[in-house]
């Protein structure tokens, strides 16, 4: 197998280490691709890739490479699957007991998501109730979420966090409607009339209508605005133009042992994960 990855001119490390609910000692194989690697496999796959400080997706050209922008980790991984394929059937492998199994590493680039939302995920949520583009002030840990984890979960957490801000407008008017109910049913309790009976009675209130006409507004004006920032998503990330390369792409689950490779000390890291 180490001369398959030689023929595939890939740089490997081995390192030895012990699983907490395994006596048995495995081997980990850290397998680089290098850049020469990964450009021209991209080339040959025609893949779409975003141009530097320019919205337009164009077919990645090695002979252009500083025109584009770095590689997506989606996009690493599928560069990376092709090249193992090209020697490698990893299914056989596992069955054939060869392997205990193959993953991507994460990386520092996890924890920095993290710390970005952290930071912006309020603002962002403030931002995205306005009908404008101010939420692209904040709009950094959807930019690190779609290079680490894909542009498709990246929009889903854009509509999730949308969806919040919004979402707080009608339950701020509810519930002042709610408290306007409570008052009423306490001002025309008769006497020997329970209060829950008393509220009931005089829920069907002509507030009621404007609270329906305002529900009918909210609901055209949340539409709108999910429209105009869904577009502005896509068109700074080309979603358009690369729209099958990004529904062919795989999130891995993340169970039992967790890798961290940090990129700037070269330092490997385990982590055993929590399991449901």
């Amino acid at each position: 197998m180490y001369d398959q990855l030689d023929n595939l001119g890939l740089s490997k490390e081995s390192k030895e280490y012990r699983l907490t609910s395994d006596c048995d000692e495995k081997v980990l194989v850290l397998v680089f691709f290098t850049d020469e690697a990964l450009n021209k496999e991209a080339e040959n796959q025609k893949l779409k890739i975003q141009l530097q400080d320019k919205y337009q997706t164009l077919e990645f050209k090695d002979a252009g490479r500083q025109q584009y922008q770095k590689f997506k980790s989606t996009e690493r991984y599928r560069l990376m699957m092709s090249i193992f394929e090209q020697e490698f059937n990893m299914d056989t492998l596992i069955d054939g007991g060869v392997i205990i199994d193959h993953f991507m590493p994460h990386t520092s680039k996890k924890f920095e998501i993290i710390e970005s939302l952290e930071k912006h995920s309020i603002k962002l949520i403030w931002n995205f109730i306005s009908m404008s583009d101010s939420f692209m002030k904040h709009f950094e840990p959807l930019n690190l979420i779609a290079d680490y984890y894909g542009e498709k979960y990246a929009l889903y957490l854009a509509f999730f966090l949308h969806h919040i801000g919004w979402i707080c407008i009608p339950a701020l008017v509810g519930t002042a409607l709610f408290i306007v109910h409570l008052v009423l049913g306490y001002q025309n309790q008769q006497e020997g009339e329970s209060y829950f009976t008393a509220y009931l009675a005089n829920m069907d209130t002509p507030i009621n209508y404007f609270y329906i006409l305002f529900i009918s507004l909210w609901s055209t004006f949340y539409v709108e605005s999910w429209k105009r920032k869904q577009a502005t998503i896509q068109y700074i990330w080309g979603l358009e133009e690369k729209e099958d390369q990004i529904n062919e792409s795989i999130k891995l689950p993340q169970q039992g042992n967790e890798y961290v490779y940090d990129a700037a000390q070269g330092i490997t890291t385990k982590r055993v994960m929590n399991q449901n």
